[in-house]
């Protein structure tokens, strides 16, 4: 999520974490996050990390 962060095309609006999140809560974020995003190139880059 670090890097999806900083993307240009990142949904602000399914926020940000903070630091601290559980694994359950970045797991969560990450979805919404590829769900939202779908075929734009945001996956590869989260499993990369």
């Amino acid at each position: 999520m670090d890097q999806a962060k900083d993307h240009p095309d990142y949904l602000t609006d399914k926020g940000y974490l903070k630091g601290g999140e559980s694994d359950d809560d970045v797991i969560a974020l990450s979805k919404q996050v590829l769900q939202a995003k779908k075929g734009s190139g945001f996956a590869a880059m989260l499993i990369e990390q």
